[in-house]
């Protein structure tokens, strides 16, 4: 979902039937998170927005595109760092402050973190190479943000015991 170009504000009461039916169809939403740069202000998914969703419907389980709002650090470590919800990469990986990128890739839990690109903006194999690069992330946490975080969200995961979005909540 994109509330900016879908002109609602993402924590809207009216919404929250529709994310209580996709949690219950054991789906899951990706949001648009912070600043878009091709809309003016207001943004319709902040970070402190999407932690009242979150609150509101816990079992919905969000994917939050932009590491948790583009051009909203400060907010989205307040709100967002560490809570049940997916972060993905998209457009920021190689945007974000330092110290910001490696705050929020130590802190938010590694089986919560899902490379994204965000193409055409940016170019999937230097995210790709940027994010392998990183010298503070292990191994173990490089192969599950590239590959088996998504694959069990998308329940592609191996064998089966494998979590589902609709059974790790």
């Amino acid at each position: 979902m994109h509330p900016d170009y879908q002109d609602f504000f993402v924590d809207d009461p009216r919404v929250y039937p529709l994310y209580e039916r996709v949690a219950a169809e054991g789906m899951f939403i990706l949001f648009h998170a912070g600043l878009d740069r091709g809309l003016l202000h207001p943004v319709h998914a902040t970070p402190k927005r999407l932690a009242a969703v979150h609150r509101a419907v816990p079992e919905l389980c969000m994917v939050v595109a932009h590491l948790g709002g583009e051009e909203a650090h400060e907010e989205t470590a307040v709100h967002l760092l560490g809570r049940n919800i997916y972060l993905d990469t998209s457009f920021v990986l190689r945007k974000i402050p330092g110290t910001f990128l490696e705050r929020f890739l130590k802190e938010h839990q590694a089986e919560r973190l899902i490379f994204a690109s965000d193409s055409p903006y940016t170019d999937q194999g230097e995210e790709l190479q940027f994010l392998l690069q990183l010298p503070f992330l292990t191994e173990s946490d490089k192969e599950k943000i590239c590959f088996s975080n998504a694959a069990r969200l998308l329940g592609l995961e191996y064998g089966e015991d494998a979590p589902t979005a609709a059974s790790e909540r």
